[in-house]
């Protein structure tokens, strides 16, 4: 049914207050809408305009590479002062393994004869140095400051003796004895130590071979020094081979005589 302007009046007259309630009532339902449609969508631009506006933060490689740099720069120093402040300390250790591999091929008898018996203690000197061709000459001068010196201690028994299988007893006569001796030879070494007392190096040191405390001991220990000893004390092994082997004749028998014969 469709009802026109002056009917809407009269009920208005007959209902006042249910039409003007219904009317606002509409009234605010409308503005309620408009408004929550109008936050809405300004929430939502706002929202919109906010995402685009936001600068994307992202963390680049490069920034944190600087810092890396400077930490291991760091811990190097760090290591070097160490090592510089304290020379002698152990900042890192050494493991080590040995394998050691041994066959035993024969086992002869000897027969050695210890005579006499040398505590020796000494020091040895040696000393280098660098040396550089004269121009216009066929000399060669000492370089100065590249001089080197060594001195080592050294300390070991050394027994001297001979080999007693090649020592020959034989009769000359009815009372009478001739015993050979061999030569004389160094039995063994023992207990041999050598330190490094005073080591001397230039300013210019590095240019001149380093001495090696290994060399010194070998010549120290080397048959030349072992002659030199036997040389020293033939006399005294003389005295010793006689009294010895002459104790062994005599024992047997007393009355006999005993001479002696030695091989060079």
């Amino acid at each position: 049914m469709d009802y026109g302007a002056d009917s809407l009046g009269v009920l208005a007259r007959r209902w006042p207050l249910a039409y003007s309630d219904r009317v606002a009532d509409r009234r605010c339902k409308i503005s309620f809408k408009a408004e929550s449609l109008g936050n809405s969508s300004l929430s939502h631009v706002r929202g919109d305009s906010q995402k685009d506006l936001t600068p994307m933060t992202t963390k680049s490689p490069r920034r944190s590479l600087p810092w890396l740099l400077t930490a291991v720069c760091l811990l190097a120093v760090l290591l070097l002062g160490a090592m510089i402040l304290f020379p002698k300390a152990d900042l890192f250790g050494v493991e080590t393994r040995s394998r050691n591999t041994e066959v035993i091929n024969s086992v002869t008898g000897i027969q050695e004869v210890a005579l006499v018996g040398l505590g020796i203690e000494g020091i040895e000197e040696r000393s280098t140095s660098g040396t550089f061709d004269l121009p216009l000459t066929t000399k060669s001068g000492a370089l100065p400051g590249s001089d080197r010196a060594r001195y080592l201690k050294y300390k070991f028994t050394a027994k001297l003796g001979v080999d007693g299988s090649t020592v020959k007893i034989n009769k000359t006569g009815e009372d009478s004895f001739r015993i050979t001796i061999p030569e004389f030879k160094v039995i063994g070494i023992k207990n041999p130590v050598t330190e490094t007392v005073v080591e001397d190096n230039g300013v210019l040191s590095w240019l001149t071979p380093e001495i090696k405390e290994s060399d010194i001991s070998n010549d120290v220990l080397s048959d030349e020094a072992h002659q030199k000893y036997l040389d020293d004390y033939e006399e005294l092994l003389r005295d010793q081979a006689e009294s010895y082997y002459g104790g062994i004749v005599k024992s047997v028998a007393p009355t006999v005589t005993v001479e002696f014969e030695y091989q060079s």
